[in-house]
């Protein structure tokens, strides 16, 4: 049986450009001119279940967005 790795440990691997996306997508920010916005940055976020895409753009799944809080959390 696969044991769920909690949002603080996904959140803690997550580098600099990874967080930075996972930031825009969440507030529905222009991608356009973001920095660390590569396809492969994109790439890595689906493949960790992070976001996912949406007929013209990407969404934030749930586990993203725990992700996300664990980020913002004191």
């Amino acid at each position: 049986m696969r044991l769920r790795r909690t949002p603080e440990a996904i959140a803690a691997e997550l580098d600099a450009a990874e967080r930075i996306v996972l930031f825009c997508i969440a507030s529905h920010t222009n991608l356009a001119k973001t920095a660390g916005n590569t396809a492969a940055t994109r790439s890595r976020l689906v493949v960790k279940g992070l976001i996912e895409r949406d007929v013209s753009r990407f969404v934030i799944t749930r586990s993203g967005r725990e992700v996300l809080m664990a980020l913002v959390a004191p």
